[in-house]
C-alpha cells in the first residue's frame, strides 16, 4: 500500500486517470485516498508463439507439477510446494520442476536436496516455452498484485492450483477455471493436485474454462481499453480548451 503521504495523494490526486492492474491493488489504493475514481485494466498474456522445448533431465514417464517465478519464498510460496512434494514422495509418477531465478534460489534448493521428486532449474530464457510439459501448473504465492504468469499457462491449456490471494482471484474462479486453497494450505495443495491427477474430466473443464477466460486478457483487449481512456481524456481537454 503506497504511504500515505501529502505528495503520494497529490500525484494520484491530479492524475487524468487511475488504473490498477487488479482488484487487490484497486484496494491498495483506495486506502491510499478512498475518493479515487480507479480503473481496472488487467495484463494481458504473451501472444507469442514459442519453440516448445522439453524438459532435459525429468523422465518422460512423470507427471511433472511446474512452477514459474521468482525464487522468492516470502513473495511465490516455493516453501508451501516443497512441504507438498514432501508428501507426495511416495508418489513415483510425480515430479515438482521449479523454473525462476531469486535471492532464495539455493535456500530452497538445500531444503529440497533429499527429496527425489523436486529440481530447481533455475533461469530460464522465455520460460513460456517449457509450459507444454506440465501436467498441472501451481502457483502458491503469499501475495500477488494479479499473477500473469497464469494467463500464458491458461492459454497453454494445463490446469492450475493457486493460492485465494490478491489479483489472482481475478483470473483463477475455483472450481471453473482451476481450484484456489488458502494461502500456505500445503496440505489442500496435495489434496488438489491428486485430485486433479485422478479426475480428467475436471483436468478438461478447467483447461476448456481457462482457455474462455483467457480471451478477456489479450493484449488486444487491453489496448483497447487503455485507447479509450486516452480518447476520453482528449476529447475532454480538447473540449475545455479556449
Amino acid at each position: 500500500t503506497p504511504k500515505k503521504n501529502f505528495f503520494n495523494k497529490l500525484i494520484y490526486k491530479r492524475a487524468d486517470e487511475v488504473v490498477t492492474l487488479s482488484s487487490a491493488i484497486k484496494n491498495d489504493l483506495q486506502q491510499l485516498d478512498e475518493t479515487l475514481h480507479i480503473q481496472i485494466i488487467p495484463s494481458a498474456y504473451d501472444p507469442r508463439e514459442f519453440q516448445q522445448e522439453k524438459l532435459n533431465g525429468i523422465p518422460e514417464n512423470k507427471k511433472v507439477i511446474g512452477h514459474i517465478g521468482a525464487v522468492v519464498d516470502e513473495h511465490k510460496g516455493q516453501c508451501t510446494a516443497l512441504q507438498t512434494a514432501e508428501l507426495l514422495e511416495d508418489r513415483e509418477d510425480i515430479h515438482f520442476v521449479f523454473i525462476g531465478d531469486g535471492k532464495d534460489l539455493e535456500s530452497c534448493r538445500v531444503r529440497s536436496k533429499h527429496l527425489s521428486n523436486v529440481t530447481f532449474l533455475g533461469y530460464r530464457d522465455d520460460p513460456q516455452k517449457y509450459i507444454h510439459n506440465f501436467e498441472l501448473f501451481i502457483f502458491p504465492s503469499n501475495h500477488e498484485g494479479l499473477g500473469s504468469t497464469l494467463l500464458d499457462v491458461m492459454v497453454e491449456g494445463v490446469p492450475i492450483v493457486a493460492s485465494k490471494v490478491g489479483g489472482i482471484v481475478d483470473i483463477i474462479e475455483n472450481n471453473r477455471n482451476g481450484y484456489l486453497i488458502e494461502r500456505g494450505d500445503f496440505i489442500d495443495l496435495r489434496d488438489k493436485i491428486v485430485k486433479l491427477l485422478s479426475d480428467s474430466n475436471k483436468r478438461e473443464l478447467f483447461v476448456k474454462n481457462s482457455k474462455d477466460s483467457a480471451k478477456n486478457f489479450s493484449s488486444e483487449k487491453m489496448a483497447e481499453r487503455y485507447n479509450k481512456i486516452y480518447e476520453r481524456i482528449s476529447f475532454e481537454k480538447y473540449r475545455s480548451s479556449p
